[in-house]
């Protein structure tokens, strides 16, 4: 009877005590180290992009969680599941699952495009210009006309989507002056707005905008490497803007044309360039389309390019065939792509995306175009 009261009482000392303590422990961390991590094994939208009024499924599966949510919270609580969800602008949708020891997440986002008839009547602003802010060193975004409305855009750069709120590392932008007074955006990072130099954004590149209820601006290509851009990006960029190449004439880059639209003659069933500031001289131009060189001077089955009015008058060129003006409809020129001209004496225009299936184009050409916003 001693021994067990002494065993008893052993139980009652501080070395039991701890060594009972120790056990206790041991025998936690046991059941602690067996309960696996939660794993999400999948989360995907399908699809990530859709017309507004439409909708996508969120579909996922998890393994070793107790508790799940999604965020915003309109899909139930399973485990492996899917639901659809109509969101009114792009959305990010966040995954959540957790056990007793750990919490996981994932995010998938759903870009949210307007009605293609809101595209043709809201039409997007163009990008004419990039600069450096040598004052507060941060990348200046101008566009031909400000929208009215500013939130909710999305940025690409070199064709990937940029954050734009900010975040270690990463950009923040903002419109270079209250919105009714706007020109364009300031690329910059916080507090507002300092500079980029320590932020990871290419001094070079191709930019595009995304716009809720107007869809996309044109793709517009810099370098701002000879007006002191400076950043942590590791992207090479030579020193030479992006779209000056060496011509047998001086480049006048103050008389550089830009387009401003492409349309389809629902009469002469013909394309139609249009530009800010047409050449006072019209030859020996060079039409590029989805990259490729394309003729301009006509024969079988091409398309034949001039000015649509005398160059006093012009404002653009007509794009038809033989005989001077016939329709497009046997000849194989694509009713969507991206169109650029070479100018003598000036340089390149900027590259720009167009879709004209909405408005009624129609030739031989067998390249595939959808019915929604060219730049999609």
């Amino acid at each position: 009877m001693s021994n067990g009261g002494d065993w008893k009482s052993f139980w009652a000392t501080i070395p039991g005590i701890l060594k009972g303590l120790a056990a206790l422990i041991t025998a936690i961390c046991g059941i602690w180290y067996v309960i696996p991590e939660p794993v999400i094994n999948s989360f995907e939208a399908e699809p990530d992009n859709i017309t507004i009024g439409d909708s996508a499924r969120l579909m996922w599966s998890v393994s070793n969680a107790r508790t799940i949510s999604i965020v915003p919270g309109e899909c139930p609580n399973y485990i492996d599941g899917n639901c659809y969800v109509s969101p009114i602008k792009t959305t990010n949708y966040t995954l959540k699952v957790k056990n007793w020891i750990k919490e996981k997440s994932k995010s998938v986002r759903i870009v949210v495009l307007p009605k293609p008839s809101e595209i043709i009547f809201k039409k997007p602003p163009n990008i004419t210009d990039m600069r450096w802010d040598t004052e507060l060193n941060v990348v200046e975004v101008l566009f031909d006309a400000f929208p009215a409305q500013w939130g909710d855009w999305t940025m690409y750069v070199d064709g990937d989507e940029w954050p734009m709120e900010g975040g270690e590392g990463n950009a923040i932008v903002r419109p270079n002056a209250p919105v009714i007074n706007a020109t364009g955006l300031f690329i910059g990072t916080a507090p507002w707005v300092a500079s980029l130099t320590k932020v990871d954004f290419p001094c070079c590149g191709e930019i595009q905008f995304l716009i809720p209820s107007q869809g996309f601006t044109n793709k517009f290509q810099y370098n701002l490497i000879k007006i002191g851009c400076k950043t942590v990006s590791k992207k090479s960029c030579v020193e030479q803007h992006i779209e000056e190449f060496v011509t047998e004439t001086p480049v006048d880059k103050a008389t550089i044309s830009n387009i401003t639209d492409v349309r389809w003659d629902t009469e002469l069933k013909v394309v139609e360039v249009l530009f800010d500031v047409f050449p006072a001289q019209w030859g020996d131009w060079t039409m590029y389309v989805d990259g490729d060189e394309w003729p301009m001077e006509g024969g079988e089955g091409n398309a034949i390019v001039r000015p649509n009015a005398p160059i006093i008058n012009a404002t653009g060129l007509f794009i038809g065939t033989a005989p001077w003006v016939t329709n497009l409809t046997r000849v194989d020129f694509p009713c969507c792509g991206e169109i650029q001209f070479l100018i003598p004496g000036q340089g390149f225009t900027n590259k720009f995306q167009y879709n004209l299936i909405n408005q009624g184009c129609k030739t031989v050409s067998t390249e595939a175009c959808g019915l929604a916003s060219i730049d999609k």
